[in-house]
């Protein structure tokens, strides 16, 4: 478990937030989060049966971030992965990124 404190003055949504992290794959599982009156916020999941490797690299394939408050979540899943893909130079032209 790795515990983070935003440095003093820093414009952070959040107080302090701790991870548990996964030793062998390098991939948080779990992640609190907690407001500036010290109420717990938001908690993201990661299930560990739903990490797969992708060239060498652990990638969780489903999330849920839960808004403890408010009793609301949201899932993030990842169907299908292309790791590094190939993307031409012109891709990061900014005018081209602005226009999007």
């Amino acid at each position: 478990m790795v515990e983070v404190t935003p440095r003093e003055g820093s414009d952070s949504e959040y107080a302090r937030f701790r991870s548990w992290i996964d030793r062998e794959r390098w991939v948080s599982l779990k992640t609190l989060y907690w407001d500036s009156s010290g109420v717990l916020a938001k908690a993201l999941r990661a299930p560990a049966s739903e990490v797969r490797q992708f060239d060498g690299v652990w990638v969780p394939m489903r999330t849920e971030m839960r808004n403890v408050p408010l009793e609301t979540y949201t899932v993030f899943r990842i169907d299908e992965l292309v790791p590094n893909p190939e993307v031409p130079d012109r891709d990061f032209d900014p005018r081209r990124l602005e226009s999007h």
